[in-house]
């Protein structure tokens, strides 16, 4: 866990080098806050309670006043010592219920000693001033889209001068008459329409003009932090500048600013603790800015930690390549030796040396500067020596998993070629699995129904290719593929298709094609249409056995193999496998791979037994035929992910012989 930790530690590093720049900062001393409310509600006359807080109702209902109050504490956003010159309370109104035209009015309330949770009627404060201004508010009945403002200046500057808390509340002519007709505000709990906000344009003579950090800070390295003063006045000014870090004050000074100039302060900042720290720059009684900066974790002192790491990773790494590279390089003779066609994989072939000199050369690297660090005790080539010893490594795994992929395909065409075959190619297996008949279970789908399982054992457990068919079955296409996979169809397999998958598999191809179970679902006559002629019966019915199942006698469990057969190689007389599918008869040249137990039967849709107990109802069969191969199975959920994968786990020996056996690789 440790070395996963330093590892995401110096990603991150690694994402911020160069250090982040410095923001830009407005020059001028006047501004504007956008500020959103504390606590926003409102209240009924009559009582009743809103608990919807995403909406601020205005208006009346059947003659009781609909009041909405709102609270800003503008003391965070503006400076005590600032001249407001413009301040305006902005709504949003979403929705009208009636056909009156308001006169909507905003008051000033001098108590705020309030919160939306706990206020009503009967506990809202009396002290208010007003109205501070009003607006003329005609909307259609139902949903709308329009914005509004009050201007609430003289009030706001006002209550900065006190507590820097502000208050309102709205208020409608219509508030007593009597029916239902009422305007709806979005609060700032609505998700879906802009909140309330105080906008305040304000003047400080005296201003922190900007606060110049690094976004993020380095630990245990000299970070600038740059704070430029204003003087809008005409007249200097003695202030006394302080800055916070984390609360704590760093500076604290008297500073001179002439009048209408700048006066800029330097500090250096060497932050000890990574994590989030609070920068604050003040001129006491007049401004203040703030900002959050990250401090991460010194890369120098990162990459000689994450040096050690990718050097104990080369070194494994390093040690697992040199057998293969051996292997390799005695195959890549005999290759050459039987006129064996590298096909696609030349280039790969190829690189491997050119690779290999690489990662010797960045290995070389890091030694050097290595080696240079320690004799000068200097630590600023740290950084360029992890990277070095970090390619090496990354290089290094990546030729490993090159070899192990390229190898088997080379021994298998040396294996070819010592045989007696002329002309063999280095090629990878190919399969390509069905999803262009709707089948209820294909690879298309990424929930139980999915193949993710399955796909990731064949590409990993067999190092093959595999490819997803979602277009109308051709032998053009079937062609280029070694392995075809059809799971149980609930859309017609054409002729034409089906006649195309003969052809595939007489010319060599290998099929392997899925019942299943559930009664009139099991697609018999498309899945007969293809391999009915070879001797394989899909049936309508399905496998039952009421002693050995996972519960159900409709979910069994299948044991008896026919282990003289190559397919079955994988397996033994204790494997038991789950399945859930319809049974196969067979004849001419197929032969049985798989049947149930002693115990086991077959039902057809109206629950008649079809195949008594004691016949051990065949569910798996194999043919060879011209130069290709079929295997039948009842179940297509056998290759699924259902039940949590352990249909495709148990099946997984059976299914990987299979597969192996049709691409003629067992």
């Amino acid at each position: 866990m440790r070395r996963l930790a330093l590892f995401l530690i110096a990603v991150m590093v690694l994402s911020v080098i160069p250090l982040a720049g410095i923001p830009r900062v407005a020059a001028s001393v006047q501004q504007t806050a956008k500020i959103n409310p504390t606590d926003d509600t409102w209240i009924d006359e009559g009582g009743w309670v809103d608990y919807k807080t995403y909406r601020l109702r205005v208006g009346t209902y059947y003659g009781s006043e609909e009041r909405p109050y709102l609270k800003f504490n503008i003391s965070k956003y503006v400076p005590k010592a600032a001249v407001i010159l413009k301040a305006t309370l902005n709504l949003h109104a979403y929705y009208h219920y009636g056909s009156l035209s308001h006169n909507v009015s905003v008051y000033g309330v001098l108590d705020d000693n309030w919160d939306e949770t706990t206020l009503r009627w009967s506990n809202q404060p009396t002290d208010a001033v007003g109205p501070l201004s009003w607006v003329i508010i005609d909307l259609p009945n139902g949903n709308v889209n329009v914005d509004y403002s009050w201007d609430v200046t003289d009030f706001v500057a006002d209550q900065l001068l006190k507590d820097g808390v502000v208050s309102f509340y709205l208020h409608s002519n219509n508030s007593h008459v009597n029916t239902k007709d009422y305007i709806y505000f979005a609060s700032k709990e609505n998700k879906y329409n802009p909140w309330p906000e105080l906008e305040i344009e304000y003047y400080v003579p005296i201003a922190v003009k900007e606060l110049q950090v690094p976004n993020r800070a380095i630990q245990n390295y000299d970070n600038k932090i740059k704070v430029v003063l204003e003087n809008g006045g005409k007249a200097a000014q003695n202030v006394t500048f302080l800055l916070y870090i984390d609360d704590k004050s760093v500076i604290n000074e008297t500073i001179e600013l002439p009048a209408g100039g700048d006066k800029t302060v330097e500090y250096i900042w060497n932050p000890a603790i990574t994590g989030k720290h609070e920068i604050k720059a003040e001129i006491e009684g007049y401004d203040f800015k703030s900002k959050e900066v990250d401090v991460i974790p010194n890369p120098n002192k990162i990459a000689r930690i994450m040096s050690t790491y990718y050097l104990s990773m080369y070194t494994k790494e390093w040690k697992s390549l040199n057998p293969l590279y051996e292997n390799f390089t005695q195959l890549l003779e005999e290759v050459r030796q039987y006129n064996i066609s590298m096909g696609e994989f030349e280039s790969q072939i190829l690189s491997v040396e050119g690779q290999l000199q690489l990662v010797k050369q960045e290995y070389q690297k890091y030694i050097t500067l290595k080696r240079y660090s320690e004799a000068t005790g200097s630590t600023s080539l740290s950084f360029a020596a992890m990277r070095h010893i970090r390619k090496a490594a990354f290089l290094s795994r990546g030729i490993k998993d090159k070899l192990e992929y390229l190898i088997p395909l080379m021994q298998s065409a040396v294996k070819k070629a010592e045989s007696g075959q002329t002309g063999v190619t280095i090629k990878v297996t190919k399969v390509l699995i069905d999803a262009s008949h709707n089948q209820y279970y294909n690879p298309t789908k990424s929930d139980s129904n999915g193949m993710n399982t399955l796909i990731g054992k064949i590409e990993n457990d067999l190092g093959w290719k595999v490819d997803i068919n979602t277009e109308p079955i051709t032998y053009e296409k079937l062609k280029n593929y070694n392995v075809l996979i059809i799971t149980n169809p609930s859309k017609d397999i054409t002729d034409e298709e089906a006649q195309a998958i003969q052809q595939f598999v007489e010319n060599g191809g290998g099929l392997f094609i899925l019942g299943e179970s559930y009664y009139g679902h099991v697609y018999y006559k498309s899945l007969n249409k293809v391999v009915g002629k070879y001797g394989i019966e899909f049936k309508d019915d399905e496998l039952m056995d009421d002693d050995k199942n996972t519960g159900r006698s409709w979910f069994p469990l299948v044991g008896l193999y026919n282990l003289e057969h190559p397919a079955m190689k994988f397996l033994n007389e204790t494997h038991e496998m789950l399945y859930n599918g319809d049974t196969l008869d067979i004849s001419g040249n197929a032969v049985w791979l798989i049947t149930g137990y002693e115990t086991a039967y077959a039902e057809d849709k109206d629950k008649n037994v079809v195949k008594e107990k004691g016949s051990k109802p065949i569910v798996a069969a194999a043919v060879e035929v011209g130069s290709g191969r079929v295997v039948a199975y009842g179940s297509s959920k056998a290759i699924s992910d259902a039940y949590y994968q352990r249909y495709i786990n148990t099946n997984w020996p059976f299914v990987k012989g299979v597969l192996l056996w049709l691409a003629h690789a067992s």
